[in-house]
């Protein structure tokens, strides 16, 4: 019984890292997608564009590590309901990083820069973005609850801001 704790404390360990590389590339890919549509920059949005691919690959590592040691271990209660969060925010991040490989492909159909007007805004939305990334790669170091709910509060100033920069989009398109 003891060995099998070992092993799965290991394997836990093992994804936790994964995790954490994950969330480093994308928060990387995220800064480095909104840098390339600021700067209308085609070469780094293709960069952002091509990897993806390793944010996708890391996230099929930690699922087949999480089936693994599911399979192997025979987890209950507790660290199995662990295994399965750690594949609900690989899935995630994954999902994250979808986003700045589709702000990436934006920059190849932008014909000019956007207005500074909607320039600012989308860098304030970035910005809020890259706090709350931070945030989350800080709580899955340190698991808060408190600062987890205030934390999830957030992501309504995003879906706000989001409202007022697509009203102002469309306000330029007339």
């Amino acid at each position: 019984m003891v060995l099998t704790h070992q092993s799965l404390s290991k394997d836990e360990k093992i994804i936790q890292g994964l995790i954490s590389s994950m969330g480093d590339a994308v928060s990387q890919g995220f800064r480095r997608a909104s840098d390339a549509f600021m700067e209308h920059d085609s070469e780094l949005a293709s960069e952002v564009i091509a990897g993806d691919q390793q944010v996708n690959a890391l996230c099929s590592q930690i699922e087949e590590q999480c089936f693994v040691t599911i399979a192997l271990r025979q987890p209950v209660a507790n660290d199995l309901r662990s295994l399965l969060a750690h594949m609900h925010i690989a899935q995630e991040y994954e999902r994250i990083g979808d986003y700045a490989a589709d702000i990436a492909r934006k920059v190849h159909d932008m014909k000019a820069i956007p207005r500074k007007e909607c320039r600012d805004h989308f860098q304030l939305m970035i910005d809020l973005c890259m706090q709350m990334l931070d945030q989350v790669h800080a709580l899955l170091e340190n698991p808060d609850e408190q600062n987890a709910r205030l934390l999830a509060a957030e992501d309504d100033k995003v879906d706000e801001e989001e409202a007022v920069l697509v009203d102002r989009l469309i306000s330029q398109m007339r």
